[in-house]
């Protein structure tokens, strides 16, 4: 008895099954579902990367197909060796088979892609695992290299770890995210690369937590600053950004149109160094510097407050104490506390801008300790380090709040 084939028609059909993933933003038709079903020839890739293993060592394909002319007609040819570096294993020797194509006449041979790039030993899985670890941690590419030997068996060098760690850049990296809260931390950080020394510029999201871009330049003036602040916040909202006290802030952050708020801790810690001197000082007398303190203390009690009104008050009432008040705090009251009052209590009118630039900081010292800021020789290095530690931050932060993009 012969078997006869003949096509089904659509109309012939009544029902079919659906599967879950099939309703990505609503429900498919009936036509469409048949459809993708019966007349899908898209499989070529899935069947060609079917692999069989013939023993524990050697590995060809189920269904050979020319990656150059799509031909199934291929014969199959000698056997390659490859030294992979695998999980536990370590380095071994695996054969893969070709094949010849007879209709182009081109070899090809068993694609392992899955686990192991093509003209690479390194299999993905270490890969990872070696990014993990740089997004974790501060180790030395020579401590990772012999950690991985001692704890996987896996004998790799240092180069070849900073290999796998390093991305194309020149000076820059940027954050993905397509959109930020408009409330800002600005600051930088001393490094040295290539013998010099120079700043690492950081923008950071106040709100969302995460850094926006870093860059490493050789000097701080206006102009680079200006075009790295305006550059990542392109199409971004602009209201607040906190700074230090540096004097370039003052003029350009009004003029890249945000509320600018000098950090009140920098204003603490300027104001420590100066009381320092004196209370370090044998030429005065404990009850003096007591008195100091005290002082120090109403002059912090002004930032302290949630009203604008109760800080001018508070000020007002230190500034009529003008009379026994030392020298130094007379000075430091004029330069940095009357003249940019209103920089400094800006917080005051809106809740979300922060008083500090203890984002931008705790980023810093989380990212780039102080033992590890001379570490590395390159931009390109240090910037591969700080990616993989802006890309976890990130993570952390979209997983946290359940980011749709995650």
């Amino acid at each position: 008895m012969t078997t006869t084939v003949s096509n089904v028609h659509n109309c012939n059909i009544t029902s079919i099954e659906y599967n879950l993933f099939d309703f990505n933003i609503k429900r498919p038709s009936f036509d469409e579902k048949l459809e993708q079903e019966l007349y899908n020839y898209n499989e070529i890739g899935k069947t060609n990367n079917k692999i069989h293993m013939v023993d524990k060592t050697h590995y060809e394909l189920v269904n050979p197909i020319c990656p150059y002319c799509g031909s199934i007609l291929t014969s199959k040819q000698e056997w390659r060796e490859i030294k992979p570096v695998l999980p536990v294993i370590g380095k071994t020797k695996i054969w893969i088979r070709r094949y010849k194509c007879k209709k182009c006449n081109k070899k090809f041979q068993t694609n392992l892609e899955n686990f192991l790039n093509r003209f690479n030993t390194i299999s993905h899985v270490i890969k990872d695992n070696i990014i993990e670890t740089a997004k974790k941690g501060h180790e030395s590419l020579r401590k990772m290299a012999e950690n991985l030997k001692i704890h996987s068996n896996i004998p790799i060098s240092h180069q070849t770890i900073k290999n796998i760690m390093d991305i194309e850049v020149d000076d820059e990296i940027k954050n993905t995210m397509p959109a930020y809260s408009g409330y800002y931390a600005y600051d930088e950080q001393f490094v040295k690369t290539e013998g010099r020394r120079k700043y690492r510029l950081l923008l950071h999201d106040c709100i969302f937590d995460i850094p926006i871009a870093e860059k490493i330049v050789k000097s701080r003036k206006k102009h680079v600053l200006k075009k790295f602040i305006e550059d990542n916040t392109e199409n971004q909202p602009k209201i607040a950004i906190v700074t230090d006290h540096f004097k370039a802030y003052r003029k350009l952050m009004p003029e890249l149109g945000f509320k600018h708020q000098l950090c009140i801790f920098h204003l603490h810690q300027m104001l420590n160094k100066k009381m320092r001197k004196v209370l370090k000082s044998n030429k005065h007398s404990d009850s003096y510097k007591i008195k100091i303190c005290i002082l120090v203390t109403e002059l912090r009690e002004i930032f302290r407050v949630f009203d604008k009104k109760e800080a001018k008050e508070r000020l007002k009432k230190l500034l009529e104490k003008s009379e026994i008040l030392p020298d130094f705090l007379k000075d430091f009251l004029k330069d940095k506390v009357v003249k940019d009052f209103d920089k400094l209590t800006i917080f005051l009118d809106d809740g979300l801008i922060p008083k500090t630039s203890n984002h931008a900081e705790r980023y810093f010292s989380r990212t780039l300790p102080k033992e590890n800021k001379n570490r590395f020789k390159t931009n390109k290095g240090l910037l591969s380090h700080l990616h993989w530690r802006m890309t976890d931050t990130t993570e952390i932060y979209m997983k946290k709040f359940q980011h749709p993009n995650f």
